[in-house]
């Protein structure tokens, strides 16, 4: 958890820097956003399995809003 609020500072960080436009930025913090939340709720005993889908379906996510960012923000 604290390595993704580090990752999503310097994000911000960056994005300002860089001048990226507000809706570009909004895309790609949902899925830290989401990493953030699925972590909190990680606290339940569970297979190994399950862990590495929930893994999965986070990256699948950030790609898909890091694409998303690209076709939509300017």
């Amino acid at each position: 958890l604290p390595l993704t609020i580090i990752g999503l500072i310097t994000f911000i960080t960056y994005a300002i820097t860089h001048d990226f436009h507000l809706i570009k930025m909004l895309l790609i913090m949902i899925p830290f956003n989401l990493l953030i939340l699925t972590a909190r709720s990680l606290t339940k005993r569970r297979t190994l399995m399950y862990y590495l889908v929930v893994i999965d379906g986070l990256l699948l996510v950030k790609a898909l809003f890091g694409v998303a960012s690209e076709l939509l923000g300017p």
